[in-house]
């Protein structure tokens, strides 16, 4: 459309410039007399003023269709730089919301972390306790067991100074030692503990093969 306008506007142009050239032409066959030469050079000196003002104006006509053409290439390069911009700010736009979502889950993260290494601190303690508790309860019952292996050793009053007899296997008279009746719940190693003998001499005092068999009621020799 301003393509449009611009045409029209210089045919306008054309049409001013070439009717003073028409009229001169047309009254200068029948001048007559230096009045009518001189009117026809003003005339024609006025033509070439507007043809001359006609060129100038046919010049600035096409430097201001340049001018739009330039124009019209910067608008739209300007609006391919606005949509470009457009898209990079929705770009950023997701990427804020996509790193909020990140921040919010790694606070969640942390916060589990946090709460999982409370409760193992937690279980850390109970296990120490339970440690500490089951060690006094080993020594409870070591100390129980002691007590009463060492009240059974004196209730059967098995002390034996002399020689051991010849149902243990020894024949040359000089082993001494005392006689322990094996009561329930009762293990070698608590008994070489109570008599401060060691599994090894008690073992081989009464062939023994494997220490974890005694009976309850079995006869031990426990040497000095």
């Amino acid at each position: 459309m301003k393509n449009c306008h611009i045409l029209f506007f210089l045919a306008a142009l054309g049409c001013a410039a070439t009717a003073p050239a028409q009229d001169f032409f047309a009254r200068k066959t029948p001048a007559a007399g230096a009045g009518a030469a001189a009117e026809a050079q003003r005339e024609n000196a006025r033509a070439e003023l507007l043809l001359q003002q006609v060129e100038r104006l046919a010049g600035q006509v096409d430097a201001m269709r340049e001018d739009y053409t330039r124009l019209e290439q910067r608008a739209t390069q300007a609006e391919q730089r606005a949509a470009q911009i457009e898209t990079q700010a929705k770009t950023i736009a997701r990427l804020q919301d996509e790193n909020t979502k990140l921040r919010d889950e790694v606070a969640a993260v942390k916060k589990q972390n946090d709460a999982l290494a409370d409760s193992v601190k937690k279980l850390d303690g109970e296990l120490a306790a339970a440690k500490r508790d089951r060690e006094t309860l080993r020594k409870q019952i070591t100390d129980d067991l002691t007590a009463k292996i060492t009240a059974a050793i004196e209730k059967q009053n098995t002390a034996r100074p002399g020689p051991r007899g010849g149902s243990t296997g020894n024949t040359d008279g000089k082993e001494t030692g005392r006689l322990h009746v094996v009561e329930a719940g009762q293990s070698l190693s608590e008994i070489a503990t109570a008599y401060k003998s060691t599994i090894p001499i008690i073992m081989k005092a009464n062939n023994l093969a494997d220490a974890n068999k005694l009976r309850v009621g079995q006869e031990l020799f426990i040497p000095d």
